[in-house]
């Protein structure tokens, strides 16, 4: 997959980031809007957004108020920095020399580092100043990570329901970190040198994660289906879109689910070589010097 150019334009933030919240406030309530295909989304970021207009007492907040989402935003990408310096220093710590003086020069070296190579790549100054979600996935995801650094002091219940929390959190910020985030965290929590691979308790923080991240979006996927007729909806799942395991398209005809999902995946027979190349671009490339065409996928399907 590629993530989108348009983020450089703020085109997300004002598409439905900053609007869903305005059209909530208005409703008095949060809501799946027909005209606006992202409404159907966890939305827990704009949830957050709708109650810091509600703090603000104005009858219409969401224009005069826009930067308190994005300040909100912005310090959550300093947090999820922080806890990324975190892991890169427990890291060193657990696979470090065995010098005590040495090993703390390395985690410092390697908290520094860290911080500074996470709030520097390009991606992230740009989304993390605009009012977005993207920051809140790091952060949840970094969190979750920061937990199973601590794996052996916890039990497998108590490790298994706070990455559980944090991983539903991430999903609940943005939905593709189901396939961003929880996949990618499974993988290098198995890679990660402190793990001590052991079936039962591996089979137990699995077991209660899995369960409470499917928790956490209970709320989501209740409020979708009542809305669309789909637990996934805009995504068509076999077997879970409708109660009866066939396909559910909410409000959209079948022409437009299908132009929805070639937008947001690769094209068809795509080397993966070329999907990494696109991410790279969109992620660390653009930027600097002459934008990458990393959009390619997107801009067909407009």
């Amino acid at each position: 997959c590629a993530l989108p150019i348009s983020e450089f334009g703020g085109y997300d933030a004002l598409e439905y980031h900053l609007e869903l919240p305005r059209e909530w406030f208005a409703r008095d309530g949060i809501a799946t809007l027909p005209h606006n295909v992202y409404s159907a989304f966890p939305n827990f970021m704009e949830g957050a957004f709708l109650q810091l207009h509600r703090l603000s007492g104005l009858p219409d907040p969401a224009q005069a108020h826009a930067k308190e989402p994005q300040l909100l935003h912005a310090m959550l990408a300093v947090a999820a920095a922080w806890c990324v310096a975190a892991v890169a220093a427990e890291t060193v710590r657990t696979c470090g020399c065995r010098a005590a003086d040495d090993r703390t020069n390395g985690e410092r070296v390697a908290r520094g580092a860290a911080l500074a190579a996470f709030l520097g790549i390009p991606w992230v100054i740009v989304t993390g100043s605009l009012a977005y979600d993207e920051m809140a996935v790091a952060l949840f995801l970094a969190g979750a990570m920061l937990c199973w650094t601590a794996r052996n002091s916890s039990s497998p219940a108590r490790l298994g329901i706070a990455v559980g929390l944090l991983l539903g959190a991430a999903v609940g910020a943005k939905l593709t970190s189901a396939g961003l985030v929880v996949l990618p965290f499974a993988c290098w929590a198995m890679l990660w040198p402190g793990t001590r691979p052991s079936v039962g308790p591996m089979l137990r923080i699995g077991g209660w994660a899995v369960a409470v991240t499917l928790a956490v979006l209970v709320p989501w996927l209740v409020r979708n289906h009542g809305a669309t007729g789909s637990w996934t909806f805009p995504f068509v799942v076999p077997g879970l879109s409708g109660t009866d395991g066939a396909a559910r398209n909410g409000w959209w005809t079948a022409e437009q689910v299908a132009r929805f999902a070639a937008a947001h995946a690769p094209p068809a027979g795509m080397p993966f070589l070329d999907r990494l190349t696109m991410l790279w671009d969109a992620a660390f490339r653009e930027g600097f010097g002459t934008a990458p065409d990393a959009d390619q996928i997107g801009r067909a399907h407009v």
